[in-house]
């Protein structure tokens, strides 16, 4: 098998490790093959993707053509030990927990220039951390966990399993430690409990320990599917690990001693020199910059840009609306006569109640020859289709007559009328000023 290094050329190839796109005018390492359908192919990588045991930079075609500051890089990528980082374990060494003598994280440089302790802020002495508080820890992660970095995951065995992903779906990682084929699988499941297929026997060993561990104090993951990451094989996608801030560097330097987790966006561990002079090889002229450490987990502004451009999509056309049907419904039956937007209110309401279409933010749609139901909020699809949501909210201004509407809403819907005449209704709650 021949191997050459060349700097990538249309950004259009993605990493047969990661399955990440690899940008273009970035070092990348083919290995020649023979495919039966196209005849000779190369298959790319990013270099720190590569497992370099037995694998020589020098010797690869193209050497020659790589910049000096790339080619330094490069040589401190493989000193480090089989493509690995240097400083990091190879084993997970699990955190403490409760009915264990407490050994303290040394306060990293992650966690001195973060906004706090996740599990004790107040009881940091002389650079360590004091035991926290067992029947809390859990609850007060949920305001001051960290994100320690992102990397990129692939889900493959896809076409034997009937669950789908979608782009931006979230997944759900379950551990399948009694698997017969791997003791390490993770199996991985899509919004609606259905299996997609399973993390990369590789990558699963190395993600399994940090889920199996008792520790209240564990990391834990989010997994979200890349654009343009899905196919019937295998889908790309993005792992975030979150956790304390006090062992944000313990576990990033197991992550990457991996040699098959890459952390993305040239992210580097906190406190260390990064990979190489990053002129290259990791796509940007910034080798020192840290993961993102100290934010919220969630974004609250992008998170409603989002939903605002959704319910924009969902506004009613109101010159639709047949407010000559609601007029003559309510015929003999009105003291005071409707305003156009009252009268407009009430169509509304009555096709609301009648409504037997999708909910917001469903439609559907045909995936694989087969009809399924989308949500545009979720990112997920089902095979039955949702229960229509009938009903809804009149925020008109005080003072432009909700409660004359919801009157003539009662009295114009059919349902409100017994068989027969006479009778039936249903209930009303109002103000006691109006009562």
């Amino acid at each position: 098998m021949t191997w050459c290094i060349e700097y990538s050329k249309s950004g259009r190839a993605k990493c047969r490790n990661c399955g990440q796109k690899i940008e273009n005018g970035v070092v990348r390492c083919g290995k020649e093959e023979f495919s039966p359908m196209y005849g000779p192919v190369t298959g790319w990588n990013h270099p720190e993707c590569l497992t370099w045991r037995s694998l020589s930079p020098q010797s690869m075609i193209g050497w020659r053509s790589i910049r000096p500051e790339d080619q330094t890089a490069i040589l401190n990528l493989v000193s480090g030990g089989a493509g690995r980082q240097s400083g990091g374990p190879t084993r997970w060494v699990p955190l403490p927990r409760p009915g264990q003598p407490w050994v303290p994280p040394p306060l990293s440089s992650a966690a001195m220039a973060g906004a706090g302790s996740s599990s004790s802020q107040e009881s940091q002495h002389d650079g360590v951390m004091a035991e926290p508080n067992w029947a809390t820890v859990e609850e007060e992660r949920q305001d001051t966990d960290v994100l320690y970095g992102k990397v990129n995951v692939l889900v493959v065995g896809c076409r034997y399993y009937g669950g789908l992903l979608h782009e931006g779906e979230y997944a759900e990682l379950v551990r399948e430690p009694r698997n017969q084929y791997d003791r390490n699988a993770i199996r991985v499941d899509n919004m609606m409990a259905q299996q997609v297929g399973h993390i990369k026997k590789e990558q699963a060993a190395v993600l399994a320990p940090m889920i199996d561990d008792a520790s209240p104090l564990k990391p834990w993951i989010e997994v979200e599917v890349n654009e343009g990451g899905t196919n019937m094989f295998q889908v790309s996608c993005t792992a975030s690990i979150y956790g304390p801030v006090e062992y944000q560097e313990q576990v990033l330097r197991y992550v990457m001693a991996s040699g098959v987790l890459r952390l993305k966006g040239n992210q580097s561990i906190p406190g260390s020199p990064g990979m190489g002079s990053g002129t290259g090889v990791t796509g940007t002229n910034s080798s020192n910059l840290s993961v993102v450490r100290s934010v919220k987990i969630s974004s609250a502004e992008a998170s409603q840009k989002s939903l605002d451009k959704l319910y924009d999509e969902l506004k009613t056309d109101l010159s639709q609306l047949d407010t000559a049907s609601v007029m003559k419904a309510l015929q003999g039956k009105l003291l005071s006569p409707l305003f156009p937007h009252q009268q407009q209110g009430v169509a509304w309401m009555l096709s609301r109640e009648a409504s037997l279409s999708l909910p917001p933010f469903w439609s559907q749609v045909t995936e694989a020859g087969t009809t399924v139901y989308y949500n545009q909020v979720t990112k997920s699809s089902q095979s039955t289709a949702p229960a229509p949501v009938k009903g809804g909210l009149v925020c008109d201004d005080m003072g432009l007559g909700k409660t004359l509407q919801t009157l003539c809403c009662a009295a114009a819907d059919q349902f409100t009328q017994a068989p027969g005449g006479g009778g039936g209704g249903r209930p009303l709650l109002c103000a006691q000023t109006v009562s």
